[in-house]
């Protein structure tokens, strides 16, 4: 329906526009039809909304200004979501809040009872093609999540993240991101860095060290298929298997093999064997 009505208007009124004005035209005017339609069906939507294309959203979303939505974004479920300002999610991604009850229901595989818990998705995030937010997702302010992602628990501000389950991979320019927002009246976002007393301890015995060494070495050999001679060598970009994808894959079989959960400032120190081994000795209290 709004595809035709933009085609009838056009055809009235775009009279003499080149092609891309028509287009840029037929764009502005679907856009505002279907942030109407999200305005009769969500609890709030800011101004300055951008659809490019049907969203489904419920009665429990509370959506800040100036948000971009990609074609087919749903949100489902009983639970709360907030939606920051200058927020996007690009198109065919899907918000859940809300999952069957399979320990407490009377049915199997599953019942008619749910298990409810709210999102929240922070000003200035960037949320890619085909993501999937699970229930009680918390994504911090500025952070970009990679396109086919799943997310659940919660992202930290300014992080970069990806995979399944979205693990934090990178940090954006914190410094840059600060001087765009300030610049366009906003307050500067602070990354509290986790402190050492709240890192996970070494579990018990992990901490002789032939045994870290040996796990250690054996991370970045499984990763990025070279000998341990060559692993003693590696930083980020060093081989083709550390791009992105291979730091993800590497701090996701550390944080298993150590038994510890990185902070977002640990990542940088991850990006070379050398420095992956400080972090792991200064602030995790490992021995190699």
């Amino acid at each position: 329906m709004v595809k035709l009505l933009s085609r009838i208007v056009s055809a009235l009124f775009y009279v003499g526009k080149s092609r891309v004005e028509k287009k840029i035209l037929r764009i502005r005017f679907e856009s505002r039809l279907y942030a109407r339609a999200m305005r009769r069906r969500a609890r709030k939507v800011g101004v300055g909304t951008i659809c490019y294309g049907p969203v489904a959203v419920t009665p429990h979303c509370t959506i800040g200004d100036h948000t971009t939505w990609g074609k087919n974004v749903r949100i489902y479920g009983e639970g709360e979501v907030v939606v920051g300002n200058h927020s996007g999610m690009a198109e065919d991604t899907v918000v859940y809040t809300q999952n069957h009850d399979y320990d407490h229901d009377d049915n199997l595989p599953f019942g008619a009872k749910y298990v409810v818990k709210p999102v929240t998705i922070g000003d200035y995030v960037w949320i890619g093609m085909r993501c999937f937010i699970l229930p009680g997702a918390t994504i911090g302010e500025g952070a970009v999540i990679q396109a086919g992602s799943v997310v659940q628990g919660e992202i930290p501000p300014c992080a970069i993240a990806g995979g399944n389950p979205a693990r934090v991979y990178g940090m954006r320019d914190v410094e840059h991101y600060n001087r765009l927002k300030v610049a366009a009246g906003g307050q500067p976002v602070v990354i509290r860095p986790k402190s050492a007393a709240g890192a996970v301890p070494a579990p018990a015995g992990a901490s002789a060290p032939g045994d870290a060494r040996a796990k250690y070495v054996a991370a970045f050999v499984e990763t990025f298929a070279v000998t341990p001679a060559e692993a003693e060598g590696l930083s980020y970009g060093s081989v083709p298997a550390w791009d992105s994808a291979g730091q993800m894959t590497l701090v996701g079989r550390l944080e298993a093999d150590f038994g510890v959960t990185f902070a977002p400032d640990d990542i940088y120190g991850l990006r070379s064997f050398a420095g992956g081994m400080a972090v792991l000795k200064e602030k995790y209290g490992f021995v190699f």
